[in-house]
């Protein structure tokens, strides 16, 4: 049988529709006929069909495989709309140059469902790359954070960014906020070094959903991917889930460059600023307005200070000294790496933390904005003969 799990639910692939398709004798005359020389020539080898054979006797051959020809199908059917992009990185990677050749139509340039088959024959798993290739290129940036004896800051990245943790933090997520949808953790890539890109497959919105010939009330899915550079990036847990976070940047002009270049296109484009009342925007709408309104705000003297940070802690962990401890260990990791200086921004309304901040060693740079909206920023010195980083 069909793997759904596999083609419906990692590649999303309709395997209902494909099956029903691939019993009609009709519609397979029509996709044998419309298959190009070089997919025609692979499958026909894989088949053990001899090559030699005209065209229309190959083709004869080929629909007296019709059993056979389910997954062909299935892999035509989930290289539809990936870019081309992604197919040809992720075979120049996992295929030889031989069999790069045997899809060659030009100079670099390759048939596009040949190169899936010899990816799926050779791995099944390698469609999944170029599913994920494909997402990273169309940039789905989402961010989540949780309302409300924690236990220290222990866990290393790679223990972190295991599949079953990060299920754990979305069922969590979808429970706390009682949304009714489900978030599939459904990937996890490791570039080696210090990077992770984390792939979510979330419902999204309530729609009709297609089922073959059938429509059902259901969720349209989303795909999102997550991209981490742990090193700077702490994470605070406690029995009842995720609780907090402290994330670092070295320099915060290349952070701005990087979010104006890479993704804030992306979400600007898939997310319209909104309208109406300010008064009446909800927390996500604000969002939004973000996107569409940045502030990359640096308080000078830059070259002192090119080093930010910035840290959340949901209400039951608050005033326990965590917060300093996260503090802390992200000021020795900037130091370590060299930064002479580090700063912050925060609300001029948050009293309580303007004074913490001056507590442990921060002072005042500036002031930006009026009123409920002015921002306090404050630095710290760290490696006192250095420049900027």
């Amino acid at each position: 049988g069909i793997d759904t799990q596999y083609w419906g639910d990692r590649l999303e692939v309709n395997t209902e529709l494909l099956a029903q398709r691939n019993a009609d004798p009709a519609f397979m005359a029509t996709w044998v006929a419309k298959l190009r020389m070089r997919p025609r020539a692979l499958l026909a080898e894989h088949l053990h069909i001899d090559g030699e054979m005209g065209i229309k006797d190959q083709r004869a051959a080929l629909l007296g495989h019709s059993d056979r020809l389910m997954t062909p199908m299935l892999v035509e059917a989930a290289s539809a709309g990936k870019r081309t992009y992604a197919i040809t990185e992720v075979a120049r990677s996992k295929l030889t140059e031989e069999q790069l050749d045997q899809c060659r139509t030009g100079e670099d340039k390759y048939d596009r469902l040949a190169l899936m088959w010899l990816l799926y024959d050779a791995d099944p798993r390698n469609l999944e790359l170029v599913a994920h290739l494909d997402r990273v290129q169309r940039k789905g940036f989402a961010r989540m954070v949780l309302d409300p004896a924690p236990r220290g800051n222990g866990a290393s990245a790679s223990s972190f960014f295991a599949k079953g943790t990060i299920q754990r933090v979305l069922d969590e997520y979808e429970r706390e906020k009682r949304t009714r949808r489900r978030s599939v953790c459904a990937d996890i890539l490791h570039d080696g070094g210090g990077n992770y890109q984390v792939f979510i497959k979330r419902d999204l919105k309530s729609s009709f959903v297609s089922h073959g010939e059938r429509n059902t009330f259901g969720f349209e899915p989303e795909w999102m991917v997550l991209e981490f550079e742990p090193d700077l990036a702490l994470v605070l847990e406690d029995g009842e889930g995720v609780c907090g976070y402290c994330l670092g940047a070295m320099d915060s002009r290349k952070l701005y460059d990087r979010y104006e270049q890479e993704w804030r296109p992306g979400l600007v484009r898939d997310f319209p600023e909104p309208g109406g009342d300010l008064s009446q925007w909800t927390p996500l709408e604000q969002v939004y307005h973000l996107y569409h309104h940045p502030d990359y705000y640096c308080p000078e003297p830059y070259d002192l200070y090119p080093s930010q940070l910035h840290i959340d802690l949901v209400q039951r962990v608050q005033g326990r000294g965590l917060g300093r401890q996260m503090i802390d260990e992200m000021v020795t990791l900037i130091a370590g790496l060299g930064s002479p200086g580090i700063h912050l921004g925060m609300s001029a309304r948050n009293e309580r933390a303007y004074y913490f901040y001056l507590k442990i060693g921060f002072e005042e740079l500036a002031r930006d904005g009026s009123g409920e909206n002015q921002a306090i920023y404050l630095g710290k010195r760290l490696n006192e003969g250095g420049g900027s980083a």
